[in-house]
């Protein structure tokens, strides 16, 4: 993750979290959810407060999130009481293979030269046959904003090429909609890893 986005993260975490847990995304999790079978695993990356690690717990998935900032995490585990790992993703190694994963807005704050190596690491972290749900912002959004933290950026089809490298990828479903607390547009993106 960029330094300064770390850095915000682990200053304004109280804040942040009270003005995101509000911030519904069930629609994205809908349309995610009826690709895994009840109960399966799922990994929540880049958990932050824990609001999408809780829903997918209310829905009686086997959750666990990772993120890499301690505070979010401390945050995350006293509101959900699910595992947490406090990790940069580029270090993390998971104990275990998830039938799920789900970076809800998370991957955003990857530098672009970084991006297409931690894919490929996060893609070893879902089971043969397991999908994968992503967002991110369009391209005309990317950059450093005003308070510090990266964002990168990609049109819909940069999107789809960046993902189609991954080995045994299927692209299921790609859509884009507007972003819940400000007029601009996210892309997202649902894979499943094919059984060899």
């Amino acid at each position: 993750m960029h330094q300064h986005t770390q850095d915000y993260y682990n200053t304004n975490a109280e804040e942040y979290s009270k003005r995101t847990l509000a911030i519904s995304m069930s629609d994205e999790i809908d349309r995610f959810v009826p690709y895994l079978k009840h109960g399966v695993s799922i990994l929540d990356i880049g958990c932050g407060s824990g609001r999408d690690l809780q829903a997918f717990a209310d829905k009686g998935f086997d959750a666990a999130g990772v993120d890499g900032s301690k505070e979010m995490c401390q945050i995350a585990r006293l509101f959900t009481g699910r595992r947490v790992y406090n990790y940069k993703f580029e270090d993390f190694t998971p104990p275990r293979q998830f039938d799920g994963l789900w970076a809800g807005g998370s991957l955003v704050h990857t530098l672009d030269t970084d991006l297409p190596a931690l894919l490929t690491k996060v893609w070893s972290w879902l089971k043969p046959g397991g999908v994968m749900y992503a967002s991110f912002k369009d391209s005309n959004a990317a950059g450093v904003a005003a308070d510090g933290r990266f964002f990168n950026g990609f049109s819909l089809d940069e999107l789809k090429q960046l993902f189609s490298t991954l080995e045994g990828v299927e692209i299921v479903e790609v859509w884009s909609a507007a972003s819940k607390v400000k007029e601009k547009m996210w892309h997202n993106i649902i894979l499943r890893k094919k059984i060899s």
